[in-house]
This record gives C-alpha cells, sequence and structure tokens, in this order.
C-alpha cells in the first residue's frame, strides 16, 4: 500500500525558496544548489573578480546584482575585510581570512550546512606547512559525495611590512592570518606544482556536525591565539587543535589522532592559550542548527 506523503523534518528548516520535501520525495539539485548559492552570496561583497574567478558561471550571483551592493559598500569596508589573494596563484578558489567569514556567513545560511568529512595534509619540503581540507553539504545531502563545498583551513603569518613587524619577524612572531580557501571541488584546494604532498588522516561525520559549530571553532582559536609564532602557534598547532575539537563526533577512515596530535604544542608551549581555546568550545553544541 502506497503511504501517504507527510512533510519530513527538512521541510521545517527549509529556507525561504527551497522546495518542500516529502518523505516521498528525494532532495532536488535545485534545492541544494540554491542553499549553496545563498550560502556563497555574502562572498561577492569582499571581492567581486575573485569571487567570479573561484566560482564562475556555476553560481547563479549576477553582476547586476553586485553593481547594486558595490556601490554601497565603503572604502573603509574594502580596505578591512582582511581578503588575500595568495592562494589565487595557486589554488582555484576564494580566500577569505576566518574572522571576515564568520562574520559574513550568518547562522540563518550556514545552518543548514553540515560537516561531512575532513582531511589532513603535510607538505614535505620546505617548512612541513599543514592544513586541513574539509567537505560540507547541505542537511538534505545524506551522501558523502552529494553536491556541496570545499573548505581549505590553514594558518600562514602574516606578510612583512614595516620595521616592527620585521623585528618581530626576527623573533619569530607574526600576526596570525587564519584562512579558509574555498572551492567547488576538492582538486582546486591542492597545491598543483608540490609534488610531495602527503596525505595524512581524514575522518567522516555521519552525525549532524554543522558547518556553524566549525565556524565558532575556527573563531574561537583566531580569537584566543592571534599570534603566529613559529615554534609553537603555527600551522600544526592551528590544525590540531581543529582536528581534535571535531575528532569525537567523527569516524577516521585513514590514518588515526596519533598521527596528527601535536601534543607539546598544545600541552607545553601554548598551554594558555590551548586551554583557553579548550574550554570555550566545550560550550558551543555541534549539532545547533537555525
Amino acid at each position: 500500500m502506497k503511504r501517504s506523503g507527510t512533510i519530513s523534518s527538512f521541510a521545517k528548516q527549509a529556507i525561504h525558496g527551497v522546495a518542500i520535501i516529502t518523505e516521498n520525495s528525494a532532495p532536488t539539485i535545485e534545492a541544494t544548489n540554491h542553499r549553496i548559492d545563498i550560502l556563497l552570496r555574502p562572498l561577492r561583497r569582499i571581492n567581486f573578480m575573485d569571487f567570479t574567478s573561484a566560482f564562475g558561471e556555476e553560481s547563479s550571483v549576477k553582476r547586476s546584482n553586485h553593481n547594486k551592493l558595490s556601490d554601497s559598500l565603503g572604502s573603509k569596508f574594502r580596505a578591512t575585510v582582511g581578503f588575500s589573494s595568495r592562494a589565487l596563484e595557486r589554488l582555484r578558489g576564494m580566500e577569505v581570512q576566518i574572522n571576515t567569514l564568520c562574520n559574513v556567513w550568518k547562522d540563518q545560511d550556514t545552518g543548514s550546512f553540515m560537516l561531512r568529512r575532513i582531511e589532513c595534509f603535510r607538505e614535505k619540503s620546505g617548512a612541513h606547512h599543514e592544513y586541513l581540507i574539509a567537505k560540507i553539504t547541505t542537511d538534505i545531502d545524506s551522501l558523502e559525495d552529494a553536491n556541496g563545498l570545499w573548505l581549505r583551513l590553514e594558518r600562514r603569518p602574516k606578510t612583512l611590512d614595516g620595521m616592527r613587524e620585521y623585528v618581530s619577524g626576527f623573533m619569530g612572531k607574526f600576526e596570525a592570518h587564519d584562512l579558509v580557501t574555498i572551492a567547488r571541488r576538492r582538486e582546486d584546494l591542492l597545491h598543483r606544482e608540490d609534488e610531495s604532498l602527503e596525505f595524512r588522516a581524514s575522518m567522516t561525520f555521519p552525525g549532524s556536525v554543522s558547518l556553524s559549530y566549525m565556524l565558532e571553532i575556527l573563531r574561537v582559536i583566531h580569537e584566543e591565539s592571534p599570534t603566529y609564532h613559529i615554534v609553537g602557534a603555527h600551522c600544526w598547532f592551528f590544525a590540531s587543535v581543529i582536528i581534535e575539537s571535531l575528532m569525537s563526533h567523527g569516524v577516521w577512515d585513514h590514518g588515526q589522532v596519533a598521527w596528527y596530535d601535536h601534543w607539546k604544542s598544545k600541552n607545553y608551549i601554548n598551554r594558555e592559550q590551548y586551554r583557553a581555546i579548550t574550554n570555550r568550545i566545550k560550550q558551543l553544541n555541534p549539532y545547533q542548527l537555525n
């Protein structure tokens, strides 16, 4: 006997413009893309040229809409959004500083996106830079390979500018540039010229860990640890704290935490920062949906 259609829990979470989904109907590609477009729209206010370079024709955001908004954006806002074009030279994604992203991605937009997967990478050459790549999809997409976005999470030192910063840099301290690079494809976030990249570990998240929760983790880390230090508060520390904050909600499918845990950096060199970060993260709700 055919069951009558009833409104699913997803419909209650539907945002404006998304069709209601019933138990007998599969989530539509249109509904997913609509949510992705809503999430991407604020990024064009940061730098429209870099937005179109990263997402091009794939986004429904129109240039005419941007022109209307750009007239209302003052030069002060453009100068203080904290955007860096470094990654666009090497990555096919849009790079945004974490504090900026947390300000433009509002809860009502991020609340319908879930964290599905996170991967840990280390470059074998140079300073052995470490970073994470995360996959997010909407809450109506249950499959890991469903349509969504990829985010690259990393910490880098601010480039030196001025004598004071050169002196600080000589001592090993820099302003921390905590960055998120956003793309539609995973491969767009890997450095092509780096052939010695090590894929260290990865986790999947079968539950409903929200994007809002991950953004709050990034915000807390940046606020409690605003300085990059070559001895402790560097890219390894940044990535390790993120992984530690998320691993109780995920399942390791490659590697293990021991491969990625910089215990001394967290518990000795940056002990006070680490304690402040973990105490604040404990107060967050990983499953909060808006």
